[in-house]
Parts: C-alpha cells; structure tokens; sequence
C-alpha cells in the first residue's frame, strides 16, 4: 500500500520530528517487530520529503532562501536498531551534531575501494 502524500496524515511523525529536535540527542519509538519499525521509518521518509515540498512551495518565490527545499528535520538521523533485553526493535530519530564530527582528507596514497558490508573483502574500484 502506498504512503499517502498528505501532509496531516503523518502528525505522529511531525510530533516525533518535533521531540527529537528538542532533545539534546533525539529519540526513539519502541516497536514489538523489525516489521512495523521499517513501516514506520518509511512513513517518517515520506514526512521529511513532504516537509521539504512545503517548504519548496512556501519559499517559491524566493529560491535563494534556506529554507526552500529543505526540512528543519534534515539534523535528523533515522535508524532501526534492535533491543535484545527487552525483545523491542527502536525506531531511533538521532540528531546529528556536525560541529562535533572528526573529518580529515583523504591521502592521496588512499585508492578509492569498494568493501563488501564487512569490510572484509575487496570488491573492486571506482573509477
């Protein structure tokens, strides 16, 4: 079934969005099956990019502005992970603190590899 492209059908998920960006560290729902996790992740992907065509249509007439085409919930990560000792599957909206974050440059020396999800072995270059 698909998801429904109005925007009032996902008030659960703009709540969610809502809490996860006032909190320090964001938040999770608690699921009994990695099933209805996933429902819900996809259910939160629909609201984000229905944010962001809101915004789109909101900032049209001006184009440069930050906002056009993008959602306040972009700080958002959104992963599935699983609880073991309470046998729940968390639907977890993490807010991604960038300013924190260790980057460094690639070394010239590095060659872009492929690694299979292990990264274990060796799949191939890219060119």
């Amino acid at each position: 079934m698909p998801l429904p492209f109005n925007r009032s059908a996902f008030g659960d998920c703009f709540a969610l969005f809502d809490q996860a960006v006032a909190s320090p560290r964001g938040v999770q729902r608690l699921f009994d099956d990695l099933g209805a996790a996933a429902a819900f992740r996809m259910r939160l992907y629909q609201a984000r990019a229905l944010d962001r065509k809101n915004n789109r249509l909101i900032y049209s007439a001006q184009p440069d502005h930050p906002m056009y085409g993008v959602s306040e919930f972009e700080q958002i990560t959104i992963r599935i992970v699983e609880d073991p000792t309470r046998g729940k599957w968390l639907c977890r909206l993490e807010k991604v603190d960038y300013a924190s974050m260790e980057v460094e440059e690639l070394d010239s020396s590095i060659g872009p590899q492929i690694e299979d999800i292990a990264g274990e072995e060796e799949v191939g270059e890219l060119d």
